[in-house]
């Protein structure tokens, strides 16, 4: 797994940008609270909704 995550696009590009002096550490940390928080308010709107009801499995399947 280590050595995947050397390879993700994100992380190398953030420290790309970060080098350059395009994004100071304090921001960095802002963003990246900012998406923890918004992903972890996505995960409780999803488990607000519950599992679908059986007759709805095939419902908008092409």
């Amino acid at each position: 797994m280590e050595e995947w995550a050397r390879h993700d696009s994100i992380d190398r590009l953030r420290g790309r940008v970060r080098d350059s002096g395009g994004l100071a550490a304090e921001a960095d940390e802002r963003v990246r609270e900012d998406v923890r928080q918004e992903i972890a308010a996505a995960v409780e709107a999803a488990e607000r909704v519950g599992d679908p009801t059986p007759e709805s499995a095939l419902c908008h399947v092409w």
